[in-house]
């Protein structure tokens, strides 16, 4: 299999690339590794992926309104992430008051005594 300037060429199953320069089309480097692409799962991966963009805007490698509205985006994504991360806390920790309560069901009904703290009341405007 030969080597088309400009075209990837495929090994065992992974893309290599390449960079032409511009005025000549020659190749300049041959095993250029492809750049890794930020995992948008959490929080660290929107804070990196808003700071790429940001130094591309600042380059000019792309254009502000577009990175603005890349960067709107990119903050509706954590937000969204956010809230599902609070809703798995939330959850988890209905999940171990539940437990908790079964527990002390259980100890009542052995006849053994419970003793809780006590929880102090909201106050007023903490509603």
């Amino acid at each position: 299999m030969t080597e088309q300037p400009g075209k990837p060429v495929k090994k065992r199953g992974r893309r290599r690339t390449y960079t032409l320069d511009a005025d000549t089309g020659k190749m300049l480097s041959p095993d250029v590794k492809q750049q890794r692409t930020s995992t948008l799962r959490d929080l660290q991966g929107v804070k990196r992926e808003m700071a790429r963009t940001f130094r591309h805007m600042k380059s000019g490698a792309i254009q502000a309104d577009v990175g603005a509205k890349l960067i709107y985006a990119l903050r509706e994504l954590g937000v969204v992430i956010s809230a599902a991360d609070l809703e798995a806390r939330v959850e988890q920790t209905a999940k171990q008051v539940g437990e908790l309560r079964a527990r002390i069901e259980e100890l009542r009904v052995q006849g053994l005594p419970v003793k809780l703290p006590q929880l102090a009341a909201p106050e007023e405007g903490d509603e």
